[in-house]
């Protein structure tokens, strides 16, 4: 017995209230101890707290906030929740919630609260179900394990209460192609202590996970795990005697379980998943003004000169205002543009947060300034080495983004469904004319028509090249020329005009997104493309800038060990190369697809709204357009142009470059 410890008199303080329930701790203080003398040694406390019946469950968190710190000996909550908070509770948007603080001991103390029946219901399930928790605490991006003892990182799309709290989508088991993690309270539930189970409700619960795990794996495998803890978090940490405790108890109680009847399939064993809390909570925002003057003049304006891959269309600097704060300007190129950044602005924030928004216009000098913000935008970080840390914290920010991409069109589309937004009327952004411009125009001739390359004695100019079968790595793909073409078809804007339409930012690379280096602390700016287009171009940017950032931006990064060959044989380009995204490009694709693009499709399939046939089309020639037309590729050295154009021509057969990458 460790001196101090007060969790096993909790359940009698529950029940003295009039409520059953059954508590169990995780953490060390289940696995470690003998490594401690005093309670008060702990670092931090982490609970699950079962209680029995839905009233008594809504009654105790709704009513009893106070007496939960009592119990606790909370001195420091982090929130008391009210009736407004709760709400996703009663609604059924939320299972359970997470209640914590700091104690009297100045521990962490965090404590998870779900009803029984509804945990009985879901670790019975045969198929893998989610527990969606009301939490202050927003956090999406894990480090887990799998049962074979296998490393991965978890993506989690939390969704916001219209209150600001956040519902973590928090999965009992995940299924990973015949391999199996478990989720956050799952993983407390079999690794912790009971410290109250007067009626074996932990007990059961353990049974009912435990027997899930095991149908599942031996279903897929054929036997039963070696060791049950290797899909444990904390298995490092665990004592030997812990690890065998545990295994002789699971094994005893299930060794001789029937498999499911699924097919057995070879363990996929990526680094990176994605999951989406559900159900979707639709959040409108109220449409910002502008402000046409400042209550103080402009005293000075500071151009800022130099100039980089991430700068917008602009001249932009500091305004120094006559009280001496500064403000954030820019002057832009011509008056359409102008407009552009005012009509996108005012129509994307009725469905998108985080915006910034102008406290003066001048449509004089085509001027709008903002406040200054304290950050940079989020491309720059990723000019210095990508350290855990950066990845961490760039993936936490990235997860955000893809929820308020993944809300905005969920609910602008279905706005034009049900008439709410007619079609007529919408404020069509020039995205669609943007790309089509750039295609029909003479930014291809302006970039590459000097360019030329010797391969094998042959001098050949970029006409000539723009005519040729590509191979890439043993796979052919149309000539640039046709494939331009195919693009010119593909992006015509009534064609794209008449299909999905959703409101989106139009540009959201993360060249155009500033953070402070808090992941929840980010803005959206430049809005000069925002406003209601097709979905497949909103993202199209995104996913190209981001993902193919290594090779995108290789003139501005240190020196890569990319290997290329490049050959013509006849009317062949022939390359071979061994490019493939790093681990955060990679993530960065699969957040912005299995994040955004496909629940999106999957949502409003759903309610029959028509998500077009000709989808992946029209996101591989948007694809082409971006890695084409955007940055100059003759001004790289020749293995940085063929790179380039190699995953631009992949890029356009979309559903191969992406199984290939991911």
């Amino acid at each position: 017995m460790i001196n101090g410890d007060f969790l096993p008199t909790l359940g009698k303080e529950f029940s003295d209230l009039g409520y059953e329930v059954a508590i169990i701790a995780g953490g060390s203080y289940s696995y470690k101890q003998d490594a401690f003398e005093s309670f008060d040694e702990i670092r931090d406390i982490d609970l699950l707290l079962v209680v029995k019946g839905k009233e008594k469950f809504l009654d105790l968190v709704k009513n009893r906030q106070g007496d939960i710190d009592r119990i606790l000996k909370i001195t420091k909550p982090e929130i008391h929740f009210s009736e407004a908070d709760l709400g996703p509770l009663s609604q059924g948007y939320a299972d359970a919630i997470r209640y914590s603080g700091i104690n009297e001991y100045e521990q962490k103390i965090s404590i998870k609260m779900i009803e029984q029946g509804y945990a009985e219901r879901i670790f019975s399930e045969n198929e893998p179900g989610r527990i969606n928790v009301l939490s202050k605490k927003d956090k999406r991006f894990y480090a887990k394990k799998t049962i074979d003892g296998s490393n991965f990182y978890l993506g989690v799309i939390n969704q916001k209460t219209p209150s600001g709290l956040t519902i973590l989508g928090d999965p009992d088991l995940f299924e990973l192609n015949g391999i199996y993690s478990l989720g956050v309270i799952a993983d407390v539930l079999l690794s912790g202590k009971a410290v109250h189970d007067e009626k074996d409700i932990i007990g059961n619960l353990k049974k009912l996970l435990i027997k899930k795990v095991a149908r599942k794996y031996k279903g897929h495998n054929g036997n039963m795990p070696d060791d049950w803890t290797k899909m444990m978090v904390r298995r490092e940490r665990f004592p030997a005697e812990f690890i065998k405790e545990f295994n002789d108890y699971a094994n005893s109680a299930f060794g001789d379980i029937e498999g499911s009847d699924e097919k057995s399939k070879r363990p996929d064993k990526k680094e990176y998943y994605v999951q989406i809390a559900s159900p979707i909570i639709p959040k409108t925002h109220s449409p910002l003004r502008i402000a046409k003057k400042m209550d103080e003049e402009i005293s000075e304006l500071r151009y800022i000169t130099t100039s980089g891959p991430f700068s917008s269309n602009s001249k932009y600097g500091v305004a120094v205002l006559s009280n001496g704060e500064n403000v954030f300007f820019k002057e832009m190129l011509n008056e359409f543009r102008f407009r552009g950044e005012i009509y996108g602005f005012t129509t994307a924030s009725a469905y998108f947060g985080r915006l910034q928004e102008p406290i003066f216009t001048d449509p004089g000098k085509n001027m709008i300034a903002y406040k200054w913000f304290d950050g940079d935008i989020t491309a720059r970080k990723r000019l210095d080495p990508v350290t855990d840390d950066m990845m961490k914290n760039y993936m936490e920010t990235e997860l955000r983004k893809a929820e308020d991409s993944l809300n905005a069109y969920l609910l602008s589309a279905t706005d034009i469904h049900k008439g709410v937004v007619k079609k007529e009327e919408l404020y069509t952004s020039r995205i669609h004319d943007l790309f089509y411009g750039r295609l029909m125009g003479d930014r291809l001739s302006k970039f590459y028509s000097d360019f030329t390359f010797e391969t094998n004695g042959i001098k050949v100019g970029f006409e000539e090249l723009m005519g040729m079968t590509i191979v890439i790595n043993g796979v052919t793909y149309r000539s640039i020329r046709d494939s331009v073409d195919k693009a010119r078809s593909d992006l015509f804007p009534e064609y794209l005009n008449e299909k999905l339409m959703i409101c989106g930012l139009g540009d959201a690379h993360s060249g155009n997104i500033m953070s402070s280096g808090n992941p929840d602390d980010y803005l959206y700016i430049d809005y000069e493309f925002s406003g209601f287009h097709s979905p497949y171009l909103d993202m199209a940017k995104a996913i190209y800038n981001d993902c193919s950032f290594n090779i995108f931006y290789v003139d501005k990064l240190p020196k890569q060990d990319f290997h290329i060959e490049v050959k013509v044989d006849g009317d062949r380009l022939i390359i071979e190369h061994d490019y493939k995204f790093d681990s955060l490009s990679k993530f960065l694709l699969k957040t912005k697809m299995e994040g955004v693009v496909l629940p999106m499709r999957d949502f409003l399939n759903g309610k029959g709204i028509s998500t077009d046939d000709d989808w992946l089309d029209t996101l591989g020639s948007a694809m082409l357009c971006c890695g084409l037309l955007t940055r100059n590729l003759s001004e790289f050295d020749e293995t940085g142009f063929f790179l380039n154009l190699a995953n631009v021509i992949e890029a356009t057969k979309f559903e191969t470059y992406y199984n290939n990458h991911i």
